[in-house]
């Protein structure tokens, strides 16, 4: 009988090698080069690899982390139902995030099972370890600096990837992303967030030298048919029984074809969620990613990922997290303005679902969450707004009219003492009809001289926060 160490690492199993240590180096490689081992639990266990006369292995594990007693577990990790996906990460896809097993299957795999002496595959798949890569020494290892950087790789993790949509010469074209993907570790890495002066976890990776994509996830044969019930749309072509690695990326073609409804959501596990209840969602790595910023003209256009689907006009609906957290709150909210606001500028109507917010401060509610307990997601997109109804909710204020704004010119401003001020007629140009106004100038402009002969003196609020700022009940008057 064959044994080999395993030793147990955020409740999974990792071989050890012939000194008692995870594999974290190569042979060549010196042992412990750079190495961290807080991260890791002392506890083992040991695995009788030995299979029976079916192949399949024994339904035998000890673990010794039991002091007392010896406890035993079934098969180990590993589930004929789902070969590719650890127990754990089952759970946490199919229960925690409701999303359906096929869905699942087909989109995500574990990378928790490594080969002793050998680097986890995750190096791999996150462009950390590869021939011609500028983190691999002459002897074919990895410097210490990017060791220490990923060694939560050898925890494992899952993996997931999709779909890219093109449009060539009236054609709709789809192919499996091969570049880019997300992956989550069972242990996060840490990274020092110098804004706030405290270290966060990564929760999710990329792999490094590639832009950002959109996750466009291949949904099982259940899933299709809930779209096609929702939608009434015919699924031309579609064949029974659904063969999903010839007939999935055909999905996509068929949604931009018969202009379905979109939902933008962010990450994997909320777009997969979503399209087992039904519906074509595509996963934003983040709440702005669905569009990009030129660093030189500043402007912002649509993430080229989404260009095909704006051949047709359709419905697209926003459903990212509902957040409690202020300045996360305003954040969600900006990003949506942003992206939905480029959306209708491309001739799209566009709507925003607004999930329950939890009545705890520093809560969220996502949408794989809402569903998973049982929550009606139909009815919260039977029911939601547009975005300019949902702005106007957001904002509280009249929705601005473009031509009610003006910019003071230069040549306008008055110059005291080698100084520039606002004209002092600038609000007599304002209609007294107007019910809000907002003045945005620079500090020491002259606004609140401006505004002060308006405002009775009982009426004035100066914001304590910077001193300057001053609020008028009374003329309806915001000036910063």
């Amino acid at each position: 009988m064959v044994y080999t160490t395993f030793k147990r690492i955020n409740g999974k199993l990792m071989p050890l090698d012939k000194d008692g240590l995870p594999p974290l180096y190569l042979p060549g490689q010196e042992p412990n080069q750079g190495i961290d081992k807080k991260i890791f639990p002392s506890a083992t266990v040991t695995v009788q690899q030995e299979g029976d006369k079916s192949g399949k292995p024994n339904d035998l594990l000890e673990d010794n982390t039991t002091k007392n007693k010896k406890q035993r577990i079934k098969k180990g990790s590993i589930n004929y139902d789902h070969p590719t996906i650890t127990d754990a990460h089952w759970e946490e896809l199919t229960v925690e995030s409701a999303i359906d097993p096929e869905t699942a299957r087909l989109n995500f795999i574990s990378l928790d099972f490594n080969t002793p002496g050998e680097y986890p595959d995750s190096f791999s798949y996150l462009n950390v370890y590869g021939e011609n890569n500028k983190n691999v020494l002459a002897n074919g290892t990895l410097d210490a600096y990017t060791l220490r950087k990923h060694q939560n790789l050898f925890a494992g993790g899952w993996w997931v990837s999709g779909v890219e949509l093109h449009y060539n010469k009236g054609v709709f074209l789809a192919k499996k992303m091969e570049d880019w993907g997300q992956f989550k570790a069972n242990v996060a890495r840490q990274i020092f967030d110098k804004t706030k002066n405290r270290t966060k976890p990564v929760k999710y990776e990329s792999p490094s030298g590639v832009l950002a994509r959109i996750l466009f996830l291949t949904p099982g044969g259940e899933a299709w048919k809930k779209v096609f019930h929702n939608f009434k749309v015919h699924v031309k072509g579609l064949k029974n029984p659904y063969n999903p690695h010839t007939e999935g990326q055909k999905f996509w073609i068929w949604v931009a074809q018969n202009k379905i409804p979109v939902i933008i959501c962010e990450g994997a596990k909320k777009a997969a969620a979503l399209l087992s209840q039904g519906y074509a969602a595509i996963g934003l790595p983040g709440i702005s990613m669905g569009y990009r910023k030129d660093t030189e003209t500043w402007i912002r256009t649509l993430h080229p990922d989404i260009s095909a689907l704006l051949i047709n006009k359709r419905d697209w609906y926003f459903c990212f997290d509902a957040e409690t957290k202020p300045t996360t709150r305003q954040n969600v909210n900006a990003a949506i303005s942003r992206m939905g606001g480029l959306l209708m500028q491309a001739g799209q109507k566009v709507r925003v679902i607004c999930l329950p917010t939890p009545k705890n401060l520093g809560d969220k509610m996502g949408v794989d969450d809402f569903i998973a307990s049982g929550g009606d997601f139909h009815g919260l997109f039977q029911n939601a707004p547009t975005l300019i109804e949902w702005r106007a909710a957001w904002t509280r204020v009249l929705t601005l009219n473009e031509n009610k704004h003006w910019i003071v010119k230069r040549e306008e401003m008055q110059e005291v003492n080698g100084k520039r001020y606002l004209p002092s007629d600038l609000l007599k140009r304002i209609p007294e009809s107007e019910l809000l106004v907002g003045i945005k100038a620079p500090m020491g402009s002259g606004k609140t001289e401006i505004v002060a002969p308006l405002v009775a003196p009982d009426k004035v609020t100066i914001n304590p926060s910077s001193g300057s700022n001053m609020v008028s009940p009374w003329t309806g008057m915001v000036i910063t």
